[in-house]
């Protein structure tokens, strides 16, 4: 047959229309419908497809998911590692695993896929990893023994904490575990109990002000993202000023803590609500009075403002 011959020549059937001529069929002749050549038909394309009894594909997927939540896991696990980071060269190795692993885990959390997939389903974990590192008895720094920028007129360089470097990493971490929005209220607010808000408002004495930044910005957001649990975070915050006030005398944060009232205090509505008039004659007004308040008394000034704002009937008549 003629096509045959066009196709054993390889010459495509569409190119030479111009070639080929239909002769009418003789008269009593049979009618014969050629079909087209195999190789004018157009390829179509079809989606590979597994054997839904072997399931090979599901499995491919299944495997993947698997690698990737076992790679998440090993991570939180070295970061639960802790080190003696007051010498360098005790194992450095670990160490540098374990600030490899919470670069990772915050890049991690760039993915939403990987937070719905690996983090949320896993927060238990990861809230337990992020406690056992900040949760910790707070260093006192060394006092140095040379002389000071008022004695040689040059500031002293401050010494930092060596195992802040792999703190910070944590720190961060939380912080934008908090902001994420694939983390919802419901799931955060299970970790976020008492005894974890009473731990973490002790932080706040640390010395280093880079920790108290931290701590700061995390407790606002965890503030503003869990409503159901800011009547809670506000009365640990009284009991915290409560007992600066009338035992301890000197609280490093507080300036910090003040500074997280302050943006409260703007969002209160008037008028003021009685447990708010009584914080501010229990806790404000003592404040002012506490033998350490210079340093944090722009802070404590910014928020008695605010509630004279609020309610002028606060201010103190002077006779």
């Amino acid at each position: 047959m003629r096509c045959a011959s066009l196709v054993n020549n390889d010459i495509k059937p569409w190119d030479n229309l111009n070639h080929l001529k239909m002769s009418r069929p003789a008269s009593g002749s049979k009618t014969v419908k050629k079909s087209m050549p195999a190789t004018a038909q157009r390829p179509i394309k079809t989606a590979s497809k597994v054997h839904p009894k072997t399931g090979a594909k599901g499995e491919a997927k299944t495997e993947t998911k698997s690698t990737a939540r076992d790679a998440f896991m090993k991570k939180v696990q070295i970061c639960m590692t802790t080190y003696n980071y007051a010498d360098d060269t005790v194992d450095a190795k670990g160490k540098s695993e374990r600030l490899t692993a919470i670069n990772d885990l915050q890049a991690m959390l760039n993915d939403q896929r990987c937070v719905v997939s690996n983090i949320l389903p896993n927060l238990e974990l990861v809230m337990e990893m992020i406690e056992k590192n900040i949760f910790r008895p707070l260093p006192n720094k060394k006092k140095s023994t040379n002389l000071g920028m008022s004695e040689t007129g040059i500031e002293q360089e401050e010494q930092i904490d060596p195992s802040w470097p792999h703190l910070q990493g944590i720190y961060e971490f939380f912080l934008q575990l908090v902001l994420n929005d694939a983390i919802d209220v419901k799931s955060m607010k299970v970790h976020i109990t008492p005894r974890f808000i009473q731990s973490f408002l002790e932080l706040f004495d640390s010395e280093e002000n880079y920790e108290r930044d931290y701590l700061k910005n995390i407790l606002h957001k965890v503030y503003a993202k869990l409503v159901p649990r800011r009547k809670m975070i506000r009365k640990a915050m009284n009991d915290c000023f409560l007992a600066l006030i009338h035992e301890n005398y000197k609280f490093n944060g507080a300036a910090e803590l003040l500074d997280i009232l302050a943006a409260i205090i703007s969002g209160f509505a008037i008028p003021l609500r009685d447990e708010h008039v009584t914080f501010f004659k229990m806790i404000i007004i003592p404040l002012h009075k506490v033998q350490t308040s210079s340093f944090f008394f722009e802070q404590l000034l910014r928020c008695s403002m605010l509630f004279l704002s609020k309610d002028r009937n606060l201010a103190i008549p002077v006779k």
